[in-house]
């Protein structure tokens, strides 16, 4: 993935591929690098669906689901830990 300047001050995530091939992730590879289930922004909004630019705002406004995963995990480790520590002292 590369990452060059797009409109405005908006940069954009595109794929570059061996054969010289450009082109912008899907909002469902982009689901799927955030950790998110296949579709999960492909909503209906006001009775319709959700346009692409509508779905990328949303995944680019998220958190990564493995990332917040391994921030909690590791938190509450520490907590764990912490805990530990004050109970044998």
């Amino acid at each position: 993935m590369s990452r060059p300047a797009g409109q405005g001050n908006e940069l954009d995530f595109v794929l570059v591929f061996a054969d010289g091939t450009v082109r912008r992730p899907t909002p469902l590879e982009c689901e799927r690098a955030q950790g998110f289930p296949d579709e999960w922004t492909d909503v209906d909004i006001g009775g319709r669906k959700a346009l692409d630019i509508e779905r990328y705002r949303s995944i680019g406004n998220s958190m990564s689901v493995p990332v917040m995963e391994f921030i909690g995990c590791r938190l509450r480790r520490a907590v764990e830990r912490a805990n530990k520590e004050r109970v044998a002292a």
